[in-house]
């Protein structure tokens, strides 16, 4: 679901991809789609950013990024600061679950979440990967789906109710910019709330429950013991339990917004770096439709091109050019390749010593 954060529901995962598309092991079973779907999104989405930064002015985007040079960074570390604030809110759902993970390992895997979210071209790879990391650590297959599921879900909330406060509050920046995108706004926020009912509904949906528990269980493969639940009924129930837990919800949802104002700080960031203009509150609105547009276009993997859009048709609401909303994006994909592929590979590792844990067991 991110989309469910940042990220769509998730999305059926087969059995094997190729080799250089591998985050665990051929033998765990968890492999990413060998169709040539999302790659080829990804480059539709990689042509489409070039097309606009053509476009736009590719000039101006270069010597933008020059001049943020190595300033950028900085952005590694302030991620992880927003990432592990993202991870308390997942820590509140599973304490409450009675499932009580380190925040190290928490934070961690919070993080393998983001990069598989903006690295890897699978659809949901971050859902996927936040299911299969609390299986390894012994959180039951239902509970873990449940909680990925209800987890995203309150990321998405708290995407949408960070636009609404971020949209009221430049509504002049808006108008003035165009007289017609506060009325484009107030229809995004109702297809918004239209599309959140629905996800709420889909939710308790005995078939949404028998098609996710089909998805879970592919995660699981050759290691799952004969225990394991299988039936969809067990996944309704950890989905219910956790919905009847309003405090956790709160906290949770309270967690991840913290986390978007702390994305926002980035994006706030980045604009100092470029010497460009552009207040806290332009920041921040970047970053919630940024993120929600990624959210609802899950198909597209990493939301490459996409949030390249939104940034270039923003740009003039802060009063500078849509050249520099590609070059803010750009950034922050840079970030991203700097955050993201230690945690890939430091992922390949843990599943490595995972999977030779499991054989020592069954041989003894």
């Amino acid at each position: 679901m991110r989309s469910l954060n940042g990220n769509g529901c998730p999305a059926a995962l087969g059995s094997g991809l190729p080799v250089r598309y591998k985050i665990a092991s051929s033998h765990s079973g968890f492999l990413m789609n060998r169709s040539f779907g999302f790659p080829l999104l990804m480059a539709l989405g990689i042509a489409g950013i070039i097309l606009l930064a053509v476009y736009t002015g590719l000039q101006g985007i270069v010597r933008a990024l020059a001049t943020a040079g190595w300033g950028l960074l900085l952005l590694v570390p302030l991620h992880v600061f927003t990432i592990v604030l993202d991870s308390e809110g997942w820590r509140e759902l599973l304490w409450n679950q009675g499932q009580r993970l380190s925040r190290t390992y928490l934070g961690w895997a919070a993080c393998v979440r983001g990069a598989m979210n903006t690295l890897v071209p699978i659809s949901a790879g971050g859902v996927m990967a936040g299911i299969r990391l609390l299986w390894i650590r012994g959180v039951p297959l239902a509970e873990a789906v449940g909680n990925v599921v209800v987890e995203g879900t309150l990321s998405v909330v708290s995407e949408w109710f960070l636009v609404f406060l971020t949209l009221l509050a430049a509504l002049g920046w808006l108008h003035r910019a165009s007289p017609s995108l506060p009325v484009v706004a107030g229809f995004l926020l109702a297809g918004a709330a239209i599309i959140l009912g629905l996800i709420f509904w889909a939710q308790l949906n005995g078939r949404v429950f028998e098609w996710m528990t089909r998805q879970g269980l592919r995660l699981t493969t050759r290691f799952r013991s004969a225990q394991t639940p299988s039936d969809p009924q067990s996944l309704k129930k950890a989905v219910r339990e956790i919905y009847g837990r309003p405090g956790a919800l709160v906290r949770c949802t309270f967690w991840q917004m913290l986390s978007i104002g702390a994305g926002g700080i980035e994006i706030w960031v980045i604009l100092r770096l470029m010497n460009l203009p552009g207040s806290l509150l332009f920041a921040l609105l970047l970053q919630c439709l940024g993120r929600a547009a990624r959210s609802f276009t899950f198909f597209m993997p990493g939301g490459i091109g996409i949030q390249e859009a939104v940034y270039a048709l923003l740009a003039p609401v802060g009063q500078m050019s849509p050249a520099m909303g590609i070059a803010i994006s750009l950034a922050t994909r840079f970030r991203d390749l700097l955050f993201g592929l230690p945690l890939l590979a430091s992922w390949q590792r843990v599943e490595s010593r995972w999977i030779r844990h499991k054989r020592a067991g069954a041989a003894s």
